[in-house]
Parts: C-alpha cells; sequence; structure tokens
C-alpha cells in the first residue's frame, strides 16, 4: 500500500507538470478518507477487501480526469461513455499497445467496487474470479491488485515519458 501511495503521487504529479492537469482528479474533502485509509486488509475478513477494493477505485477509476481525456479524443466517444472508456479511446487513438491487460485492470477493479457497495452479481462474480479472490486471503489478494495499480501506472508513465521516481 505504501508503494502503491507513493509511486500515485508521483506519477500524478509528473503528470501534471508535463500536461497541465492530473489523469487523476483530487479527492473531494469528503472522499480523502478512501485515500488515507487505502491499505492491505490486516484480517480475513471479506468486508475489509471490499472496503479497500471501493477505496481504490475511488482513487483510481471514479478519479479518471474524464472532462481532460475527452478533450484529446478526436472521435466523439460513445454515448453515456464513462472514464475508462474514454481512456481507452485515447489510448487506441494514441497508437498506444499494450494497454488491453490495464483497461481490463481498471474494468474489474470497478466491477469489484461496484460488488462491495451493492449486491454482488455476476459482474462482481467475474471480477472476483479475474483476481483469483476464490483463491487467495483478502491481504495477499489485495496486494495482488495494488500490485497491479502500479504496473498501469508504470505502463502510463512509459508510454508517455513521464520521469516518476520508483
Amino acid at each position: 500500500d505504501f508503494a502503491f501511495k507513493m509511486k500515485f503521487e508521483a506519477f500524478n504529479e509528473a503528470w501534471e507538470k508535463k500536461f497541465g492537469w492530473p489523469l487523476f482528479k483530487p479527492l473531494a474533502a469528503e472522499d480523502t478518507h478512501f485515500y488515507i485509509s487505502l491499505r492491505v486488509p490486516l484480517t480475513d475478513d471479506p468486508a475489509e477487501l471490499d472496503n479497500q477494493a471501493l477505496a481504490l477505485a475511488k482513487v483510481v477509476v471514479d478519479s479518471i480526469n474524464e472532462a481532460e481525456v475527452r478533450k484529446l479524443l478526436r472521435e466523439n466517444p460513445p454515448p453515456g461513455a464513462k472514464g475508462i472508456t474514454k481512456l481507452e479511446s485515447f489510448l487506441r487513438e494514441k497508437g498506444f499497445t499494450g494497454y488491453e491487460a490495464h483497461i481490463v485492470f481498471l474494468r474489474n477493479l470497478y466491477d469489484l467496487r461496484h460488488g462491495a457497495g451493492h449486491r454482488k452479481g455476476e459482474a462482481y462474480e467475474r471480477a472476483a474470479g479475474a483476481f483469483h479472490l476464490q483463491d487467495l486471503k483478502p491481504g495477499p489478494a489485495f496486494e495482488s491488485i495494488l500490485r497491479q495499480a502500479i504496473a498501469l501506472l508504470d505502463y502510463f508513465s512509459a508510454m508517455f515519458d513521464l520521469e516518476v521516481m520508483d
């Protein structure tokens, strides 16, 4: 969790320095507790994993700067397109490769978050399977999710030639 937070802050700072806006918008004051409390679960209680998935999704998925990403798109996104879809369109238009796994990660994280805040359904089960939640205890499962979040930041850093301290 410390590695993710350090990477996230350094990445967002480098992105904003280069482009003039953060890729991940700062959380509203009422939501900062999601970032502050972000950590690897300490118990095997599934509710703790749900809470951490919700927190990470707020910090990463819900905070994608959709308005600024939209400005960079040459083509209009599909009606009702949200942040992940706009980000995917942007990466495709830029001609990047290798982003697909990161988009899948973001979608799975969103589905995990959705299941944490609502009744768990098919999308949650699919995401839980992708993250191997049935095979791992909450701590190791969330560590794996955080490693994927760090890999996402590393990918963006490399593709956009950002200098991000490790």
